[in-house]
């Protein structure tokens, strides 16, 4: 077998194409427009990678995304902001 994949940081962050939260978008990267990022790019981003959204009621059950709880109730219990 031989593993492929498309993308960058939808590798490395557990296979999740993330939109970043526009108001914080400028303070991040002042020089580029996002209204270009997103009406653009990240709908063309998205598109040419399949994504697609998480049912919320399936992730709070799923086996697989136990660990991801675990560490939303450890941020959450130490007064760190999650999304």
């Amino acid at each position: 077998y031989q593993g492929r994949g498309v993308g960058g940081g939808s590798l490395v962050n557990g296979g999740m194409a993330v939109t970043p939260r526009r108001e914080n978008f400028a303070a991040v990267l002042p020089s580029v427009d996002a209204g270009e990022m997103y009406g653009t790019y990240y709908p063309r981003a998205n598109s040419g990678l399949g994504v697609g959204t998480v049912d919320p009621d399936w992730f709070e059950s799923a086996e697989c995304y136990q660990y991801a709880r675990v560490g939303r109730r450890h941020a959450e219990r130490s007064g760190f902001p999650f999304v």
